[in-house]
Order: C-alpha cells, then sequence, then structure tokens
C-alpha cells in the first residue's frame, strides 16, 4: 500500500481582499512587508491580481532553498514579469534553462575581461571629473548627482558610444530625473505597456505621464545602442586586450560562438546591464554617504583611507592600498539599504520550503529586504555599525543583496567598485552638509529602495583635494552605531 502523498499548502498570511492587498504592495511594499513578518512569520502568503497566490520568504534558510532550485522547479517567467518592459523582455534576466545558462556564460567572461583593472580608473575620472563641477551651495539632490555620474560611467564602459551619443544619452536621462524619485506605481504603470500584455491593460500605460516618459528616453537610448551596435558590427573588432566596452567583447564572441543572436536580445541585454549597473551603484552610495554624513568621525575615517591612495585611482592602487573601513561600511550599507528587495520566482512545480510544499503557479518572493534586518539573524539588525563586517566575510547564508544561485547578479562586484570609486570621488573632492528633515524614507522605486527626498546636501568644496601621498597612512579600523532608517 502506497503511503498517502504529501498535499500543497500555503503558509498562513492577511485575509484582505486582492485589491487591498495588492495596493499595499504597490504604494507601501515595505512597510506592508514588515507587517506581514511580525504578524505571520519569517514565511508567509499574501494574494494579488496579476500574482493571484504569493509566498514571502524572509527565513535565510528557506531563501537559500529558493536559490538552489533547479529552473525545473522554479522559473524567473512570470513571477518577474513586472519588470519585463524596463529591463528587456529578451534579456538573459528572464530566460530559464539552456538559453539562460548559455547566455550568461558568453555574457560572464566579458564583464569579467571588461570589469579589471582599469574598470576603477574609468569611474574614479568619471567621477572626479563630474564632481569637481558641482555647484557650491544648495540644496542639491545626491542621489541625482550620482545617477548621472553612474550613469556616464557605465554606458562608456557597457556600450562605448561615441563622445556625441554619449552626451546626447546622459542628457536624455538627466532631462527625466526631475522631481522626486520614480515609485513603485510607476513601474507598474510603465510595465502595462508590454507587449506581453493584453490590448486593455497596455492602454493604462499610456494614462500615467511619467510612464509615457520613461518609453520616450528608453526608445531613444535603445537606438542610440543600436546605432552602436550597427557601427561595431560593421568595422574590425578589436583585439581581446584592447576591448574599450563591454558591447565590443560581445560582438566578438557573438561572431566567434555557434550561437544565433537576434538583434533584440543584443539591445535588451545591453539595456538590462546598463540600468542594473548604475541605478543600484548610484543609490546605494547615496544611502552609504547619507550614513556616512549622520557619522562624522567615521565619514573622517572612511575619508583618511580614501586619501591614502595615490591619484589617478586604478585597480592596481585600489589592490596596494586597502580601505577596511570603507570596505565594511559599503558591506553594511548593502545590508541595511539592500538595493533590490525580493528576487521573484514562479514555482513550476511542488518544492518543499520550510514547513509548507507550494503548490504549482505559486509565486515566490526570496526577500533579502526582511532577511537583513531580521533581529534573528542579525544583532542590532537596524544599527548600521560597519565593525560586523571587520569581523570576517559575512555568512554567505545570510547575507545576499545581490540575490544568489544561478540566478545571482553578475554585476556585484562592478557595483561595489562603483560603490567605492565614487564615494571615494565625493569624499576627497566635497564636504556636505545633509539639508533634509529628519532622515530619508525607504521608498521602492523602480526596482530599487531609494531614499524618497533624494538625500538634499549642501555642497562645499574641500580645501585639500589628495593627489599622490608620498607615504601610505596605517590603515584604519573602527565602527561605529547609527539607527538607520526604516
Amino acid at each position: 500500500m502506497n503511503a498517502e502523498q504529501p498535499q500543497p499548502r500555503l503558509p498562513p498570511g492577511p485575509r484582505y481582499p486582492r485589491f487591498i492587498q495588492m495596493f499595499f504592495m504597490i504604494f507601501h511594499p515595505l512597510k506592508y512587508l514588515r507587517h506581514c513578518s511580525r504578524k505571520y512569520g519569517t514565511i508567509f502568503s499574501a494574494r494579488g491580481v496579476i500574482h493571484p497566490t504569493i509566498v514571502v520568504l524572509s527565513d535565510a534558510d528557506a531563501i537559500e532553498t529558493a536559490f538552489r532550485a533547479t529552473s525545473e522547479q522554479l522559473s524567473g517567467y512570470p513571477s518577474s514579469a513586472i519588470f519585463l518592459r524596463l529591463l528587456g523582455e529578451e534579456s538573459f534576466l528572464f530566460r530559464d534553462g539552456p538559453r539562460h545558462r548559455a547566455v550568461r556564460s558568453l555574457l560572464m567572461p566579458t564583464i569579467t575581461r571588461t570589469s579589471t583593472p582599469d574598470l576603477a580608473e574609468l569611474i574614479s575620472t568619471v567621477a572626479a571629473d563630474d564632481v569637481a563641477d558641482w555647484p557650491v551651495g544648495g540644496p542639491t539632490s545626491l542621489l541625482k548627482k550620482l545617477q548621472a555620474i553612474a550613469f556616464r560611467a557605465t554606458i562608456r564602459r557597457i556600450v562605448g558610444l561615441q563622445p556625441a551619443a554619449e552626451k546626447a544619452a546622459c542628457e536624455l536621462l538627466n532631462s527625466y530625473r526631475t522631481g522626486r524619485p520614480d515609485s513603485g506605481f510607476t513601474l507598474v504603470m510603465f510595465n502595462c505597456g508590454s507587449k506581453r500584455y493584453p490590448k486593455p491593460i497596455r492602454l493604462l500605460s499610456r494614462l500615467s505621464v511619467k510612464a509615457n516618459r520613461i518609453a520616450g528616453v528608453q526608445k531613444n537610448l535603445r537606438r542610440l545602442y543600436g546605432e552602436e551596435l550597427d557601427r561595431k558590427l560593421e568595422s574590425a573588432p578589436p583585439a581581446p586586450d584592447q576591448d574599450t566596452s563591454y558591447l565590443d567583447a560581445v560582438v566578438r564572441e557573438i561572431r566567434e560562438s555557434d550561437d544565433e543572436w537576434s538583434r533584440d536580445e543584443i539591445l535588451d541585454n545591453l539595456n538590462l546591464l546598463v540600468i542594473t549597473g548604475h541605478e543600484s551603484a548610484a543609490v546605494s552610495t547615496t544611502w552609504l554617504l547619507w550614513e556616512l554624513l549622520e557619522q562624522p568621525e567615521l565619514l573622517e575615517r572612511v575619508r583618511a583611507e580614501g586619501d591614502q591612495i595615490p591619484r589617478p585611482i586604478s585597480g592596481a592602487t585600489l589592490a596596494a592600498h586597502p580601505t577596511p573601513l570603507l570596505d565594511a561600511a559599503i558591506l553594511e550599507t548593502l545590508r541595511v539599504h539592500t538595493p533590490v528587495p525580493v528576487a521573484t520566482r514562479t514555482v513550476q512545480e511542488p518544492i518543499q520550503v520550510g514547513d509548507y510544499l507550494l503548490p504549482t503557479g505559486t509565486t515566490l518572493l526570496s526577500c533579502m529586504y526582511l532577511a537583513h534586518s531580521s533581529e534573528e539573524l542579525w544583532e542590532d539588525a537596524s544599527t548600521f555599525r560597519p565593525q560586523r563586517f571587520l569581523e570576517g566575510k559575512p555568512p554567505m547564508n545570510k547575507f545576499f543583496p545581490f540575490g544568489g544561485g544561478k540566478h545571482r547578479c553578475p554585476g556585484s562586484d562592478m557595483g561595489i567598485l562603483h560603490m567605492k570609486c565614487l564615494s571615494m570621488a565625493v569624499l576627497s573632492h566635497l564636504d556636505l552638509a545633509y539639508e533634509g528633515s529628519g532622515a530619508p524614507g525607504s521608498s521602492f522605486g523602480i526596482g530599487t529602495i531609494v531614499p524618497d527626498n533624494g538625500v538634499p546636501v549642501t555642497v562645499r568644496k574641500r580645501k585639500h583635494i589628495p593627489q599622490a601621498p608620498s607615504a601610505d597612512l596605517p590603515a584604519q579600523t573602527g565602527t561605529c552605531t547609527h539607527q538607520a532608517a526604516r
């Protein structure tokens, strides 16, 4: 006699109507997630409209189970459909199985090759040139300033546009970024225009002025990327050690490989890497600098580490002059202000997660945001304390700001390098003062957790800007505690 097969079951969760829960998830997602976690525990269910059954994980072991699952068990699409139009429907982010592995295996070597060691010099040079022109006084939005720098450095490294096209791309994006940071609602409205949705849903996207502006910017950026792709395809590729951009390496790899790439697939992957490569780095660096501004003593110690590094900064100078306190502060920022709060998957076949056998069709949200703020996983979880990362590498089973498993962000090292170079450029050139009324709130913007006020600051030029110190300063160590805004 066969043993009775276990039946799928869902964890407890709120029983509000679907539209009410969808409202909270769109307009107040972080508050709603915290509320449900306190009431129902580290694994709870929710209900939506597009995704009828949702299970949220903040338990470290449960998240690791989701990250280790096979593509036959969990799929990236349709659970990630909210990002489809923004990040590119043909990008590898939304692929599973053999195609995801094939594209990722082709992308990873080129990302690695174009990441070392001159990427540090590129970011630092672009940042230093831009920061030197910041107007004295204010207030000015620190977030928007850093977004502009990160976008210029990223698009130069990823696409390698000609100077006139690069200027046009930067002007396009800067002209869009006015007013307060975008909200999750803007993302939802923009994605309603995806060609995968029925026409009545697509019409909703046209009702949003911001969604239409995003569509216009994305269309023009895509045109610039396409023109550069055509130029590179028509010219002889540079030698592997002379790549000036990620696209150079990709074009050569495509020519030499047996895989067939469509134009849309190439452009969507460029779009994905440019957006994710600059946005999360700029947002995270904004949070990092705000935390340091709240702790002047810590800021000066971090600044002293950066001042010891000879200019121009490069991969070699960074390797020769460790910055342990800055590195720890970056990791602590990624914990306290996790840039991407959730990783989404769809259950393809029943899967055991914790005490629950989740049924096929369930949308699974691995919530790194909740895990990183769990008092069970982190002592004084709400306190900004870089010391915890000076004591050794963070345990991978409870620290995952870049996701995990086969879908882990391939540009994680690039993101951390961006944060390091951007923050050192600002601190070495400028003295900033925070001008906000209270701590900035955390808002779910277009895929990232942004400071809702953009972190307004006043700017003063530093009297002493480091050039090339004749001797190394001793490495700084230390700690700082700060009650992070939640």
